[in-house]
């Protein structure tokens, strides 16, 4: 399968990111998405590939993103790191708020697992 394609429109000088799946993302969604990633100096293509590497879903519960706004399903988060500012990967927005309300921690995100076990969840 060819990697995710950045290219111009042949119809109009509009840049469009075309990705393995098919998907369109071009206008306003790909002005975001590049303002997005630029805070993490991460380029449209390895954002692209990243997505592409996780079949387009989140690199936590492996659903695709469902949230929405103005009308519109959301790109998936960029995680990383906070204190080194590393990029772990691509999750929705659930799983990216729970890792950032859990601030990183693996400590309590464990103790967060074995309160869940403690009260009948199963594993």
């Amino acid at each position: 399968m060819c990697g995710p394609n950045l290219a111009a429109c042949k119809k109009s000088s509009r840049e469009r990111l075309i990705l393995h799946d098919g998907r369109l993302i071009e206008g306003p969604k790909l002005r975001t998405l590049k303002h997005r990633n630029s805070k993490f100096k991460l380029g449209l293509e390895d954002w692209a590939q990243m997505y592409e590497d996780q079949d387009g879903k989140c690199d936590i519960c492996h659903k695709v993103e469902t949230r929405t706004i103005h009308g519109g399903v959301c790109e998936l988060s960029i995680d990383h790191c906070h204190r080194t500012g590393k990029i772990r990967g691509l999750l929705c927005h659930t799983c990216n708020e729970a890792i950032g309300r859990f601030k990183d921690d693996p400590h309590l995100v464990w103790r967060g697992l074995e309160y869940l076990v403690k009260h009948g969840a199963k594993v």
